[in-house]
């Protein structure tokens, strides 16, 4: 499991920390590894329902998920 979220912060954000991330690279990176929105939910403890705004852009995406 914390490989797996290694890997996705990896996907996610670069070593800049102002890298802005867009609804579409949330959700080609989440496709990308192969996870389900409820297996991403589950590691990033939050809800179906907030990935699916994060992808849909109903919701800001942070540095920080919680």
């Amino acid at each position: 499991m914390i490989m797996q979220s290694r890997s996705l912060a990896k996907e996610l954000w670069s070593n800049n920390m102002y890298t802005i991330i867009t609804k579409e690279k949330f959700k080609e990176v989440r496709t990308k590894l192969q996870y389900t929105q409820r297996e991403l939910s589950e590691m990033l403890g939050v809800t179906i329902t907030s990935i699916s705004r994060y992808e849909n852009g109903e919701r800001a995406i942070s540095r920080t998920i919680s």
